[in-house]
């Protein structure tokens, strides 16, 4: 898996993309921090002696599309009761994003069994052909030199890339002036 910081620096990015909601600007940068993070949870199968490779297991039920297309509505439409109709669509699609960057990094990392995008229909787990980033070490093992060699390959895979398009936005808005 990527690193937290990781998923927390993409949803960060993606949230800043989406147009200032008026005076939730905090409280929907926490849901997005917190929903790029959740898919995670299900290391607790591990705990609970569920297998890697079970539905349940870690990179599974929780990393699906399904369980983004139902989470993402249900934060958007129970938290933001008080949001109109669109604006807690908006949420529900940039919740979305969020979410789907978790699988999307996930699916970058060079370990593990893969991603379930498409469980329950589809049980099988998968890698993108490329897999640029280090493989996450779990627990404490993240205080390691693999953990180290994880953000190394985080900062030049995805942070760097963020930073240009970050500083690319910065940059067309100030010239647009």
């Amino acid at each position: 898996m990527a690193t937290i910081f990781t998923h927390a620096a993409v949803a960060a990015v993606i949230k800043s993309n989406f147009k200032p909601f008026p005076n939730q600007n905090g409280r929907i940068l926490f849901w997005s921090l917190f929903l790029c993070i959740l898919p995670d949870a299900d290391i607790l199968a591990f705990v609970y002696g569920i297998p890697y490779e079970d539905l349940l297991g870690h990179r599974g039920f929780t990393h699906s599309l399904l369980f983004l297309f139902i989470i993402s509505p249900l934060i958007s439409f129970l938290i933001f009761k008080k949001e109109s109709r669109p604006v807690k669509i908006k949420l529900a699609l940039l919740f979305c994003l969020c979410l789907f960057s978790h699988g999307f990094l996930d699916a970058l990392t060079n370990g593990g069994l893969g991603i379930g995008f498409f469980i329950p229909f589809d049980n099988t787990r998968y890698f993108f052909p490329w897999t640029p980033i280090e493989v996450s070490p779990i627990g404490r093992n993240f205080f390691s030199m693999n953990g180290v060699d994880t953000l190394l390959s985080e900062a030049k895979v995805v942070v760097t890339p963020l930073v240009v398009f970050l500083f690319s936005k910065y940059l067309i808005r100030r010239f647009k002036k």
